[in-house]
């Protein structure tokens, strides 16, 4: 995402570069630079959609992490309450952000 927006940036100044020394037309700079703001645009919105729902993720993991110690229901009962209704997604999810799955996490810190 971030090669992306760095891509459209760079298009941004060559165009600029390109109007300024001469080359393009204008009806041709403004029709190109009104394509590079709308796709900046959609990136911009894209990045901001990944953000929000990678901080969802996070939080609701954080709370899975609470119900894990501060009750007994099985993981997958855990993942669908915090928005994860496929239990196997819900212990992938958990293993990638955490290291350990779940139920590992649990008896883990059963043991401290």
């Amino acid at each position: 995402m971030e090669t992306a927006i760095e891509k459209n940036n760079e298009q941004q100044a060559v165009l600029i570069n390109l109007m300024s020394a001469g080359y393009l037309e204008p009806e041709i700079f403004h029709m190109e630079k009104n394509q590079l703001l709308i796709e900046a645009d959609e990136l911009s919105k894209e990045k901001d959609r990944i953000s929000k729902s990678i901080n969802g993720d996070l939080t609701h993991l954080e709370e899975a992490k609470k119900l894990l110690l501060q009750t007994d229901y099985k993981s997958h009962a855990i993942g669908a309450m915090v928005g994860y209704p496929e239990p196997n997604y819900f212990s992938y999810v958990f293993k990638r952000q955490f290291g350990v799955s779940p139920s590992k996490y649990r008896t883990e810190q059963e043991e401290k």
